[in-house]
């Protein structure tokens, strides 16, 4: 038997549900499947919050890094209308929100 801390949600027919931080034992077996196979657990009993969760990565929004000449551009290349005198952040959310 071994420990196994959980990197993520999900749930197995023999465990049942987990959650990111959940810890248990479990048979050499069940921890190799569950940590090598399957990716959703580290061996060992491990803190939460040092925790990395793999389908947690941020997603960069579609107006990072533009400047307002560009973000206008964007805009018009998906079709949007970009409305007169519109600040930067209004660009950026018009942008982001069709995404």
């Amino acid at each position: 038997m071994e420990w196994i801390t959980f990197t993520t949600f999900g749930s197995n027919s023999a465990i049942g549900a987990f959650g990111a931080g959940d810890q248990m034992r479990v048979g050499e077996d069940m921890a190799k499947h569950l940590v090598d196979d399957v990716g959703c657990a580290v061996r060992g009993q491990v803190k939460a919050r040092d925790l990395q969760p793999a389908d947690t990565e941020p997603v960069a929004k579609p107006s990072a890094g533009l400047n307002v000449p560009e973000l206008k551009a964007a805009l018009e290349a998906r079709g949007i209308a970009v409305p007169d005198g519109a600040k930067k952040a209004e660009l950026a959310a018009l942008l982001d929100g069709a995404a």
